[in-house]
């Protein structure tokens, strides 16, 4: 049938041997009209009796097969339509004389857009081969584009550029004479050769034969048009002409390709977005004059979504185009899923199979076999596109000897590659049910209409792209593992999820397609989860990456079947995949919805973080008692919301009455039942329920269990997490840096061994911190860059801004002051970018922007992020040492604005709530060191030098930064001059051997008694 390129016009029943050539090809043939004079039927006998009398007789063993095949074709089907007028052979001449025109290309009564690209790779493609078609799907532009080319060519062509339309062609029999009709004269007298006895007798009736006779020595382009439902003819024909007339090239279009030796097949891809947008413009200006997509943000965006949802499908275009005499854009674009009732209004010039969108998927559907049919049908249960593996498992039927619902990808897995292990073979959930139901041997009635073996589904699938209702996308060089995918552009997906569901057997197959992705995509999350976890997880995160949208699909017919095994199955495989890849807020809506199917959580809970949890765990055995094993998957699910909602979930909703009740339900749930559970995740995040119950303090001893839990029922991945939670939490308290010394050289080794980027991107984040601890900031900054770049490997961007964030830390440690407000702005960026909800970070950065600005002398600005950062803090969940930093900091801002008793009073408050909450060291001494700088102004020279004993005790081996240590020697200085060396040596060592309490109460005794001049 006609293609549409980028104008609906087609040969609306034009047969080519009467048509107008002239007006449609250069100035040259159709100045004066001569050109456009009818053939007569008979003239110009002398001069083609004299052509022929010169072409050298072939033999007749130079007669191929094909052309064999083609004349017997020919002759045993009839005669070809006699709706075409003849035509005399290119190169004679019409009754009087005139120059007969060099082919019948027709004028275009519209714009053609875009494609230069793929004229120019034709035109170079047309220099090299002789057999060039273009293949795509119904709409594409293929018969537009062509002539495009044709016309771009003519030049290469002296003897002409002949267009073949087949589309209306009934019978394979009619191809030969319809190529005649078009370059010759049916009727023209050819003298008999052996070649054309060979092919179709003496009496000259062959149609084949005559057209090698006309076009041996010539050198033309043959355009055969819509070559689908003719071609196997036409492939026999071509491969004929290509084999006995060297000066002969073919450009053909079909939906599929013709299959002779030396063709070169050009798949026309739909519009890109800029070229699709120009034609629905140019079009809906022709229907709409004055129409402009640009004139407001919703019309253009409606113009976008016409053009993305129709798969940038030139025929669709115009006719959602022409639907703008009713609609808006907005109106057409809200209308798309109803894309066959709305889409209608073609042409009436056009064949009827051109005239509505349905018409020309309906002509592609009625040229595919059962068995096609039944494959294209399964696959329409696929979201997106899928692999070859999982169209074994879903579009074949399982073994009889086996359940259908162990289908599974194990096996397709193992031929690209994959592992097997770790699969789910228990075909128990009701998707298998639904599955076994409609199996022939329960419903003989439904039984398919045709038996689809797995290994038969490669070569089906092939028919499939051949035929352009598949597209095939192939890897690039940069993509892992190299796996062919395939899929459906929307409209057919459309199409053929209506042919799915048309009768009781199509229906009752459908379900079973249905029910084999499920599993099959169940037990591919399922083979993947462990693999995310392991040195093998940049491959498996490609891998599941890829295979999203079918995942979304079967977990969202699981929950509409209330299948809860299945769900639960799902989520708990896909957990770490959405916490990792910072697909959180989708894992935390799945999460929710699983926990409302399971009754515990209701569907107007969305606040909470954990649900609502039993009193009691049910007495019995996990994983054989059902009431046992369901409370512990529910808890599994809780722990899982908690983990992904982590970075959304606001202080008030942590510390609310049921929040703190789960918590204490979840820690002694967990701290009466050690085993298997809780050293897997998400059961091993059971420890940080003490967060919500006594702060950082809270986790430490949680986490202690936690670790010997993990040794006794977990894997290495399960005891490294462990080891890095508690070394993350200790290093934050008291004494820290001395205690995660004693798991440090055990954490490195198993971040290794295991091979997990995400855990050694922790593990290099501890040691980065450790490092600034110890004021090797070179090491430190070393240490966070490697941190930084694993993380982004597997794509855990959400990492990514806490990391910068850091890097700006040390900078301003250094010093660097610039550097660091660049680094602080690329967190920003960072979060941005990825939709980052975490309060924490930005906080934190605040904080940090503050301190550059103090250091800059700025106090306003310096004032102002303060503030802000402490209000965006209120609203999350900042660990407490972020309060004794905030606190610290406005008080140095307070003393430099020139209230220092003021100051002193927010320190000593300072040091009071670090001490509380258990705050490391090395914050307390930061405290100190600022009430000495603060105190020097003051003339407290004596006070400020014990601060800084204190400071210096407290601190131990981790040294001074350069940007604290330059404060220091300020301090320090200002005290010599005003006291001694000796004085103030005397009373750093004195202040040596202060508590922080006694710290504190120094500073209270001062700033509760007058000052002289405050």
């Amino acid at each position: 049938m006609p293609d549409f390129g980028h104008g609906a016009e087609t040969a609306q029943g034009l047969a080519y041997g009467n048509h107008d050539p002239g007006a449609a090809y250069g100035p040259e043939e159709a100045r004066g009209g001569a050109a456009r004079a009818p053939y007569p039927g008979h003239g110009g006998e002398a001069a083609e009796a004299g052509y022929a009398a010169h072409v050298p007789q072939a033999p007749a063993e130079a007669a191929p097969d094909a052309a064999r095949r083609a004349a017997g074709a020919a002759h045993s089907t009839g005669p070809a339509p006699a709706d075409t007028p003849p035509a005399p052979p290119n190169g004679g001449h019409a009754q009087g004389g005139a120059p007969r025109p060099r082919g019948n290309l027709r004028a275009r009564l519209t714009s053609f857009v875009g494609r230069q690209t793929e004229i120019a790779d034709l035109r170079r493609d047309l220099r090299g081969a002789r057999l060039v078609t273009l293949t795509g799907p119904g709409g594409s532009g293929k018969t537009r584009l062509s002539e495009e080319v044709a016309a771009a060519v003519t030049a290469a062509y002296p003897d002409g550029v002949w267009v073949v339309e087949l589309a209306k062609l009934d019978h394979a029999a009619a191809v030969p004479g319809a190529v005649l009709s078009a370059v010759g004269d049916r009727e023209t007298s050819l003298l008999a050769t052996k070649l054309e006895t060979r092919l179709g007798g003496a009496d000259g009736a062959d149609p084949a034969a005559r057209l090698v006779e006309l076009c041996a020595h010539r050198r033309l382009l043959l355009l055969l048009d819509n070559c689908e439902h003719v071609i196997d003819a036409a492939a026999a024909l071509a491969e004929t002409l290509l084999a006995h007339c060297p000066g002969l090239s073919v450009l053909a279009t079909s939906r599929e390709p013709l299959g002779v030796p030396g063709e070169t097949v050009r798949p026309v891809e739909p519009l890109r977005p800029a070229p699709a947008h120009q034609l629905f413009a140019e079009r809906a200006a022709a229907t709409l004059p004055g129409f402009d997509p640009a004139r407001d943000p919703d019309t253009q965006a409606a113009v976008a979504e016409i053009c993305r949802r129709l798969d940038g499908l030139p025929l669709a275009i115009e006719l959602a185009a022409a639907r703008l005499r009713l609609l808006t854009p907005r109106q057409i674009a809200d209308r798309l899923d109803d894309r066959f009732r709305l889409l209608t209004s073609g042409s009436r010039t056009l064949l009827p199979r051109q005239q509505t969108l349905r018409a020309v998927v309906d002509w592609s559907w009625e040229l595919l076999d059962e068995r096609e049919r039944t494959v294209l049908r399964r696959a329409s249960g696929f979201a997106g596109g899928w692999g070859l593996s999982a169209a074994e498992a879903v579009c074949a039927e399982a073994p009889p000897a086996a359940a259908p619902s162990a289908a599974s990808p194990a096996d397709g897995m193992a031929q690209d590659g994959m592992a097997q292990d770790g699969m789910a073979q228990d075909g128990t959930s009701a998707m298998s049910a639904i599955n076994a139901s409609v199996q022939p041997a329960a419903h003989p009635e439904l039984r398919p209409r045709t038996h689809i073996a797995p290994g038969e589904v490669l070569d089906l699938l092939g028919a499939l792209v051949d035929k352009s209702l598949l597209v095939v996308d192939h890897p690039t060089a940069d993509q892992a593992p190299a796996e062919a995918r395939y899929r459906m552009l929307e409209t057919i997906h459309e199409y053929v999820g209506e042919r799915a569901t048309e009768d009781s057997v199509a229906r009752a197959d459908h379900t079973a397609a249905l029910a084999r992705h499920t599993a099959y995509f169940r037990d591919y999350a399922r083979t993947a989860e462990p693999r995310l976890r392991s040195a093998e997880q940049l491959p498996w995160l490609h891998r599941v990456e890829s295979e999203l949208d079918n995942i979304r699909a079967a977990l969202k017919r699981s929950l509409e079947a209330r299948d809860e095994q299945t769900v639960i199955e799902f989520v708990m495989a896909m957990g770490w995949f959405w916490w990792l890849r910072n697909y959180r807020d989708e894992g935390v809506a799945w999460t929710r919805e699983a926990l409302i199917l399971g009754g515990a959580m209701g569907p107007g809970d969305w606040r909470s973080v954990l649900g609502s949890i039993p009193g009691d765990v049910p007495p019995g055995e996990d994983g054989v008692d059902e009431a046992v094993t369901r409370y512990w998957d529910q808890m599994d699910l809780r722990l899982l919301l908690f983990f992904l909602n982590a970075d959304n979930a606001d202080g008030p909703t942590l510390t609310s009455p049921d929040s703190v009740t789960a918590a204490h339900r979840i820690r002694d749930a967990y701290t009466a039942h050690p085993g298997p559970r809780g050293a897997r995740f998400p059961g091993m995040l059971w420890p940080f329920s003490g967060f919500l119950l006594d702060g950082h303090a809270g986790v430490i001893p949680l986490m202690d269990e936690a670790v010997a839990n993990s040794r006794a029922h977990g894997d290495d991945w399960a005891v490294g997490v462990a080891l890095m939670f508690r070394t993350h939490a200790v290093i934050d308290s008291p004494g820290g840096m001395k205690n995660v010394e004693a798991d440090w050289a055990e954490l490195r080794e198993l971040s290794r061994r295991v091979g997990d980027r995400w855990m050694l991107a922790q593990v290099e984040t501890a040691a980065g911190e450790m490092a600034a601890s110890h004021a090797r900031l070179d090491e430190a900054r070393a240490a966070y860059e490697l941190a930084r770049r694993l993380a982004r490997e597997i794509g855990a961007h959400a990492e990514a801004p806490f990391i910068i964030t850091r890097l700006a830390d040390v900078a301003i440690n250094a010093g660097e002051l610039d550097r660091a407000e660049k680094l602080l702005d690329h967190s920003d960026e960072e979060a941005e970018r990825r939709g980052s909800q975490d309060r924490d970070v930005r906080s934190f950065n605040g904080l940090l922007r503050s301190l550059v600005e103090l250091h800059r002398g700025n106090l306003a600005r310096a004032r102002a992020l303060c503030e802000g950062a402490r209000r965006m803090a209120e609203q999350a969940t900042p660990p407490s040492q972020f309060w004794v930093l905030a606190d610290g900091l406005d008080a140095r801002i307070t003393a430099d604005e020139g209230d220092a008793p003021g100051a002193l009073r927010k320190l000593r408050d300072t040091l009071s709530r670090g001490a509380e909450t258990g705050c490391v060291e090395i914050l307390l001494a930061q405290q100190a060191e600022t009430a000495a700088h603060v105190l020097v102004g003051c003339e407290k020279e004596g006070l400020a030098a014990r601060m800084l004993g204190a400071a210096d005790a407290w601190r131990g081996e981790l040294g001074r930064t350069p940007l604290p240590l330059r404060e220091t020697e300020k301090a320090t200085a200002a005290a010599h001059r005003a006291l001694g060396r000796e004085t103030v040596d005397a009373l750093r060592a004195e202040g040596a051997g202060l508590s922080v309490e006694q710290v504190i109460a120094l500073l209270d005794e001062l700033v509760t008694t007058p000052w002289p001049g405050y």
